[in-house]
This record gives structure tokens, C-alpha cells and sequence, in this order.
């Protein structure tokens, strides 16, 4: 018996879907090393194809997934494919397992493109061909369940973990290590509700503004990001704020680790890793009230409503000014990430792929 890992999502640029796909992999090849199973990985090998190079990738991810792959799984004689991401080839004859991350597209009408839409209908299709699903939270597999109507036994709910922010030990970031506030957005879309948190940063107190410079781990691009811009002028903040473009995970954690906060306002999360990262590294939190968040963080975060920015800024004002509740956020936010683990992920998805070499 031997299994397929199509580990396409693994190395995308850093963001919440690939330090899962990627973080699950080395756990899971390790589990499967332990209990003796063959396996093949399959990466995206289109990429290094210099006549590849100038080819959108979604276009390489088809040509790859639709007429590539099928024709490895069947001269590797695999037995089962996993797929660490939602797009099975339309000739597969094998039984699959695929993750699905969030219901984004359907719950976020604003963001369907052309190309999202035909996501949509190949994510459908795969989920109604696929023998098991693995998602990352109740909330999705919810989701799933409405948009997709699948049946709930067939979809798996593994949690990503917390271990990647603590195994890399201290790093540096180029920010100055003075005294910020932070939010991990990756990107300007309009779910990470950017202009809400950049409204209610400018409600502090001028004083507290001074003293506490708002960081935005994001890239400049999307096009909410033009609004951003405009945002941030009209509200006078531009000597306040840092964007700092796309990081390394090192700074990242670096970021992390001497916050004063994690303030996340996103509207639609499938998990919401930074909350994780940033409770597993004893960082307080403040974050939105809806979608996943509150599964992942229970009751080690200030929770409020996103769309709010004046609950918001009070919310913030409140961390910052109250030494006891940041200390108690801190302890019960390192307590609840240590609930969620890569290796019980990895052992999540054993199962489920025992289940389905037994059927």
C-alpha cells in the first residue's frame, strides 16, 4: 500500500494555508516513517520548468494537477492520494483525502473572481469525489457541510498547532524593538478588515498613539490596499503606522515575541493561526468574535465585535493601561495553545486514511 502526498500548498509564499499544509507534511511523513507505510511525495514540479515561469499559477496549478499528476499516481502505483490542497484531477481513479481550509469564496461574495469562481466548482467537485476531508475547525466543516452538502462523517476536523513558533527559538526582526502594537494580515483583502483596526487605532488617545506605533504584517497590494493608503492619510496616522511587507517567518516570530498585543481583526477566518502563534508565544490577543476565532481562542482572548471600532479601540486601550489582565492573558493564552499540536494533527489524519484503506 502505497501513499500519494501532493504537497502543492506546502511551499506557497508564507501565509496561514501553507505553514499548515507544510507543518502537517513533516509532522505526517514522520508519523508515516515511524509506522512503516510506503509513500511518494509529489511537489509542483511545473515551477522549475523555465517555459513555466511566465504561466499564471493558477493556469501552472491545472496543467500540473489535470494532466501531469494522473499519470504520475498511476506509474507510481499509488493507492491513496492526499491532497494538501482542494483540487482532485477529473480522472482520478484513486481514492483521495483532501483539505479544505475555509469557505471563504462562499461565505465572501466580494472576492469571487473569474478565477475563484471556477475554483468553486472544481473545490465542489472534489469534494464530492474525495473519500475524506480534512478541515481546520468546527466552523468550516459547518460550512462545508451547508454549501458543499456533504455528509458530516465524511469531514475530519484536525487543528493545526502551535510548535513552529516555539522550536525557532529567538530571531531578530527589522523593526525596532520599541514599544507596538500588531496585526498579522498577509494580504489587504476586505475580510481582513483593515480599515476597521485602522479607525479604531486612531481612537486612542494621542499619548498612546506616541508611544505605541501600529505594525502591519501585510503586503502593499490587493485592491483594498489603494483604500488603505487613502485610509490612513485621512485619518493622519502615516507617522504611526508600519506595513512592513512580506517577512520571513523568522521575523515574524521575531514580531511575536515583543508585542505588546496581537490585535486581529479579521471578519472571516477558517482557524486564525495568528491567534494561535501569538497565544503560544505569550502574547496577548484581542480579536474578532466571529467565524473560528472563538473556538481557537475561548476564553484567552479579548473577543469583540471587528466591524466595531470603537469596541475595538476601548479594547485596546484597556490591555494596554491594565498590567494584570495582559499577565492574565499571557498565562491562559500559552495554556490554551498547548490544547491544539501538529503531532495530534498528523495522528488526525492517520486515521482517517486507515478508514480509508479499509473501505
Amino acid at each position: 500500500m502505497r501513499i500519494g502526498l501532493d504537497i502543492r500548498k506546502a511551499f506557497d509564499e508564507y501565509g496561514g494555508m501553507s505553514v499548515v499544509a507544510y507543518q502537517f507534511t513533516t509532522y505526517f511523513i514522520d508519523l508515516l516513517n515511524k509506522n512503516g507505510y510506503e509513500y511518494t511525495i509529489f511537489p509542483h514540479r511545473l515551477r522549475e520548468w523555465k517555459s513555466m515561469q511566465f504561466i499564471e499559477p493558477f493556469i501552472q496549478e491545472l496543467i500540473w494537477k489535470q494532466a501531469i499528476l494522473p499519470f504520475e499516481i498511476l506509474i507510481r502505483d499509488i493507492n491513496v492520494m492526499i491532497y494538501t490542497y482542494p483540487l482532485v484531477p477529473l480522472v482520478a481513479t484513486k481514492p483521495s483525502i483532501i483539505f479544505i481550509y475555509d469557505m471563504q469564496y462562499w461565505e465572501e461574495p466580494s472576492e469571487r473572481s473569474f478565477t475563484n469562481r471556477f475554483v468553486l466548482s472544481m473545490v465542489k467537485f472534489s469534494a464530492l469525489r474525495s473519500n475524506k476531508i480534512i478541515t481546520i475547525s468546527q466552523f468550516v466543516k459547518k460550512s462545508i457541510i451547508k454549501y458543499l452538502r456533504i455528509n458530516s462523517e465524511k469531514i475530519v476536523v484536525a487543528y493545526p498547532g502551535y510548535e513552529h513558533v516555539i522550536l525557532n527559538g529567538n530571531t531578530h526582526s527589522h523593526i525596532p524593538h520599541n514599544k507596538y502594537i500588531l496585526t498579522v494580515l498577509g494580504t489587504f483583502a476586505k475580510r481582513k478588515n483593515a480599515i476597521s483596526l485602522l479607525k479604531a487605532y486612531s481612537l486612542l488617545p494621542n499619548d498612546i498613539r506616541s508611544t505605541y506605533k501600529l505594525v502591519i504584517v501585510a503586503s502593499k497590494k490587493g485592491p483594498e490596499w489603494p483604500h488603505v493608503q487613502e485610509t490612513i492619510l485621512n485619518l493622519g496616522l502615516n507617522k504611526n503606522i508600519v506595513i512592513t511587507g512580506h517577512i520571513s517567518k523568522e521575523e515574524l516570530i521575531s514580531l511575536y515575541r515583543h508585542a505588546e498585543m496581537l490585535v486581529h481583526p479579521v471578519v472571516y477566518e477558517g482557524f486564525g493561526l495568528p491567534v494561535l502563534e501569538a497565544m503560544a508565544i505569550g502574547t496577548p490577543v484581542i480579536a474578532g468574535n466571529k467565524t473560528s476565532i472563538p473556538e481557537v481562542a475561548g476564553d484567552a482572548a479579548l473577543l469583540v465585535d471587528p466591524n466595531d471600532a470603537r469596541e475595538l479601540s476601548i479594547a485596546i486601550l484597556k490591555l494596554i493601561q491594565d498590567d494584570s489582565l495582559r499577565e492574565e492573558l499571557r498565562e491562559k493564552g500559552i495554556v490554551r495553545s498547548r490544547k491544539f499540536s501538529w503531532k495530534r494533527m498528523a495522528e488526525t489524519v492517520l486515521r482517517a486514511l486507515k478508514e480509508v484503506m479499509e473501505n
